[in-house]
């Protein structure tokens, strides 16, 4: 079994599981769609490319959190502008935006297919596009790229053994996809279409053995 190590750290991030127009929340930890987005875009794969995304989704999904950030609200307005007869009426809604700030976290992808592995991890380190951290405003603040990021070892134990990302790392758990977890609905069939399907995360404390 090989796992890709990924580096997720910023100034700010955004993982949202599910998201209205006025109200953008954010989970606690890195979800596999936004993850697996930020493969495709260093990839150069289109949001329509299914075929491409099918492959990536085989891949089993986990997270170490070594700095769990803070919580940040954005509030503000937003106008949507309506062409009505030749009048353009404004209606200012008010929005919400979660952010996590200054989180540091660790995402592993496991598959068999070592070769698709090291595809991911040359992409990373010369992305095709620009790559962010859940949401296009959020810019990576470190490289996703790892130089010893690809490991042959399974999702649990790479995440347990790679050094901290963080100098005061106080994170306990990891999350990792089991078929005796609950249900996360962040599994992508198809980003231009934000179409989603259930996949189950255990939670498990970093000193327990896989």
């Amino acid at each position: 079994m090989n796992t890709l190590l990924i580096c997720l750290s910023g100034p700010l991030q955004s993982w949202g599981e599910s998201a209205r127009f006025n109200l953008r929340p954010t989970q606690q930890t890195p979800t596999k769609s936004g993850v697996l987005g930020l493969v495709c875009a260093a990839m150069g794969i289109a949001r329509s490319d299914t075929a491409t995304l099918s492959k990536l989704n085989q891949l089993r999904f986990g997270v170490r959190v070594d700095c769990p950030g803070q919580l940040l609200i954005d509030f503000h307005t937003v106008q949507k502008v309506v062409n009505v007869e030749g009048k353009i009426p404004q209606d200012t809604t008010p929005t919400e935006r979660y952010y996590l700030a200054g989180a540091v976290f660790l995402a592993g992808l496991e598959g068999n297919d070592r070769a698709l592995l090291e595809t991911i991890h040359c992409a990373l380190l010369k992305p095709r596009w620009l790559l962010s951290l859940g949401r296009k405003s959020c810019i990576p603040g470190e490289r996703p790229w790892l130089q010893d990021g690809l490991k042959d070892d399974s999702l649990e134990n790479a995440l347990r053994r790679y050094k901290s990302l963080h100098k005061d790392a106080i994170s306990t758990f990891l999350e990792v996809e089991d078929s005796t977890g609950s249900l996360r609905m962040d599994n992508p069939l198809h980003f231009g279409q934000r179409q989603y399907s259930p996949r189950l995360v255990r939670t498990l404390p970093l000193e327990a053995e896989s």
